[in-house]
């Protein structure tokens, strides 16, 4: 029975030809999983190996379940991965329970072992039993659909930068049937006596909830088996609409997830639940944990204003921002958080050249165009300036780990030259502003010796934020305080101490990536076009 349980999900889940990592405890569940596969291997024309991670939690015995896992795949002859890990260390470190770091590091084990043996999956043990003592756990949990189901057949898991399949063949075998199978076959398995401790909750479940249960439903176990099944067909059409929806409201940014606010807002209630679960679980490999209450808070929080959040279990945090939503692993601190770090120490650009600033390289070309400036109209582009076309569109969503943002304004007016009057209240603004990098700049920066025609320096400095800065986008007759520009272009509140800043001595000429002021534009007097490309090339140098 218990082979033709595992040819069966072998065929239905298309395995094979395949490579399977079988991970063995060592107890009856995988020690028969293991030689079932080992039997039905000619047949489907598998490869195997087995898989066994030292927990260290219970010292001898731990170590002699190492090595009878090793010892049934020696006798097998088949290949066999080792590892181990000091799980109540970890535990300490990331403020988790026992269970949940022995099962981290245990799929963490797995996942590399999985890659540098190349196998397709890793097989695992679970039984109907397994099943049901998690659909339960899920109830108790408040789960929705998606726990109802349990686990399934076939599954995905990341860790880190790794994908592993995960594939459980013996879902619809009873334990006692793995206990029956090793019996006949004169095996005799490990018994770990943590799996009788109450201390766990899976074990009180099993051990206590469930024998409670069969007094009113001897069939409670089938039962739960057939929820189960149920669930799983009404997940499945419910996952296919969400993953047509994720395409429409998720983006990947940087190590997170954005949720659109508004085309999450028109969906169905139980799709946004699957799309906060379907995001959780792309940003830390599964969505171990999230109860429904947790799905509830997040909703609530996007249909309210920005600067909320919630953390959420496996080191997440959930944020909202401004028309969107971000889930994202939870750090200390906001610059670590946000995906533009501080510059630190203004520093002068060089005037055409390139500076390096942190983890920032800011590149300056100037173009002369003859007075066709027309307001960086056609009248430039058709002169043969197409490639300095504006890279600007939808620019909050390209500030991630990896991006590329220019900005063109007119080069004598940055510089100082012929520039119009202006608002003053910039000007007297950015005087003070960059006089603070002028001061102590001595050696700081690049200085261009001249620039174009040997001009003298233009003094244009990249920068952050300042208490005071005033700016004056482009288009308006006034300025106003820079935190209030940032505050009306929605710029993510975590994000506004990084971002980057065109300073001169007139003010803020721009905010890369948002607006230029509109005293830097080009006009069709514009003689000499600047354009600064800003680009994200890695750690601090």
């Amino acid at each position: 029975m218990l082979e033709r349980q595992a040819a069966a999900a072998l065929s239905d889940c298309g395995m094979r030809g395949k490579r399977l990592l079988v991970a063995v405890s060592g107890g009856p569940d995988s020690l028969a999983l293991l030689h079932a596969l080992w039997g039905l291997r000619g047949e489907f024309g598998l490869a195997l190996a087995g898989a066994h991670f030292n927990h260290r939690l219970r010292g001898a015995d731990s170590d002699a379940d190492a090595e009878f896992a090793a010892a049934a795949c020696d006798g097998l002859g088949a290949a066999f991965f080792a590892g181990s890990g000091d799980v109540a260390a970890y535990r300490r470190e990331r403020g988790l329970s026992l269970e949940d770091a022995a099962r981290r590091l245990r799929y963490g084990f797995l996942a590399d072992a999985a890659a540098r043996w190349g196998a397709d999956a890793v097989a695992l043990g679970h039984t109907a039993d397994d099943q049901a003592e998690t659909v339960l756990m899920n109830i108790m949990r408040g789960s929705g659909l998606a726990g109802l189901r349990g686990m399934r057949a076939m599954s995905e898991r990341r860790d880190g930068a790794l994908r592993t399949a995960l594939f459980r063949p013996l879902l619809g075998t009873s334990r006692a049937d793995t206990v029956a199978y090793c019996a006949a076959r004169g095996l005799s398995p490990r018994h770990d006596a943590s799996n009788s401790s109450p201390k766990y909750l899976r074990n009180r479940v099993r051990m206590d909830l469930l024998p409670s249960l069969e007094e009113y439903n001897p069939s409670a176990r089938g039962a739960l088996a057939r929820l189960s099944a149920a669930a799983a067909e009404d997940d499945d059409y419910i996952e296919s609409q969400a993953a047509a929806a994720w395409e429409r409201v998720a983006a990947a940014r940087g190590d997170g997830v954005a949720l659109d606010a508004a085309a999450f807002g028109a969906l169905h209630p139980a799709l946004q639940a699957r799309l906060l679960r379907r995001a959780v679980a792309s940003v830390k490999g599964d969505a171990q944990n999230l109860a429904r209450s947790h799905a509830d808070d997040m909703r609530r929080l996007m249909g309210g204003g920005a600067g909320k959040s919630i953390d959420l279990p496996g080191g997440v945090v959930f944020r909202v921002g401004y028309g969107e939503a971000l889930i994202c692993p939870a750090v200390d601190g906001v610059e670590a958080r946000s995906p533009l770090p501080p510059i630190g120490k203004a520093r002068r650009l060089r005037i055409p050249g390139e500076t390096r600033v942190g983890v920032w390289l800011a590149v300056a070309e100037v173009r002369d165009v003859g007075g066709a400036g027309a307001g960086l109209g056609a009248g430039v582009w058709a002169s043969g300036f197409g490639d300095w076309a504006p890279e600007k569109a939808n620019a909050a969503a390209r500030w991630d780990k990896a991006f590329a943002l220019s900005e063109i304004m007119d080069y004598d007016a940055v510089r100082g030259r012929d520039a119009d009057a202006g608002d003053v209240s910039a000007a007297g603004s950015g005087v003070s502003g960059v006089g603070d990098g002028v001061g102590g700049a001595a050696g700081e920066g690049a200085i261009d010796g001249g620039g174009i025609d040997g001009a003298a320096d233009c003094g244009v400095w990249l920068r952050n934020r300042r208490p005071g800065d005033r700016f004056q986008p482009l288009g308006m007759k006034r300025s106003k305080k820079l935190k209030d520009f940032m505050s009306d272009e929605r710029m993510p509140r975590e994000w506004r101490d990084g971002a980057p800043l065109l300073a001169t001595r007139r003010g803020v000429a721009c905010a890369l990536g948002w607006r230029i002021a509109d005293w830097a534009r080009a006009t069709n007097r514009t003689r000499l076009l600047l354009r600064v490309r800003l680009t994200r090339v890695g750690a601090d140098g």
